[in-house]
């Protein structure tokens, strides 16, 4: 009874570590790589805040960056690599109506 009680108050260490990794990914602007860790946290820890919160921005910013390179690969012609950028912004769900409309715009003719 009392290793449960200390493993409830010290929080999962495996979350913890996870968490951790998830901040320096972030520090480094790795987004893919802090929304992994901070998702496999919230795995470990479904009920804490402080790791549902930097979840959720490592998803928006990991969303956020794989629009922006999608745009500036279709400003370059590069189509198939822009659909790849788009779609990763897509499955990371952080921003779903813009990476559509992004990603339904994508065929759109660029230049003059």
């Amino acid at each position: 009874m009392l290793a449960l009680l200390v493993v409830s108050v010290a929080g999962c260490p495996k979350a913890r570590t996870d968490f951790n990794q998830g901040r320096k990914a972030q520090d480094l602007q790795d987004y893919d790589a802090a929304f992994e860790y901070y998702q496999k946290a919230l795995k470990s820890d479904p009920g804490n805040a402080e790791y549902q919160i930097k979840f959720n921005q490592a998803r928006f910013d990991a969303c956020e960056l794989h629009i922006k390179n999608g745009l500036k690969l279709r400003e370059r012609g590069d189509v198939e690599n822009a659909a790849s950028e788009f779609q990763k912004a897509r499955m990371e769900g952080g921003s779903r109506r813009s990476s559509a409309r992004q990603f339904g715009e994508f065929w759109t003719p660029v230049g003059p």
